[in-house]
């Protein structure tokens, strides 16, 4: 579960600087890996398989 937090926190800091324009096709490989990252990491976590299709309500 902490490997899947940190995976997730990883991805959004590069997503960040993405979204603040960077360019750089390093970050933009960087954002494929993460991505590979949080998915591995939260196959490898028994608890978080079951949230894999989870979308929250939209009501409000």
């Amino acid at each position: 579960m902490k490997n899947f937090a940190a995976q997730v926190v990883e991805l959004a800091f590069v997503r960040d600087r993405i979204e603040r324009g960077s360019r750089d096709p390093r970050d933009i490989a960087m954002q494929t890996e993460e991505a590979y990252a949080v998915m591995a990491a939260r196959t490898a976590a028994p608890v978080l398989q079951a949230l894999a299709g989870y979308r929250a309500s939209l009501s409000g």
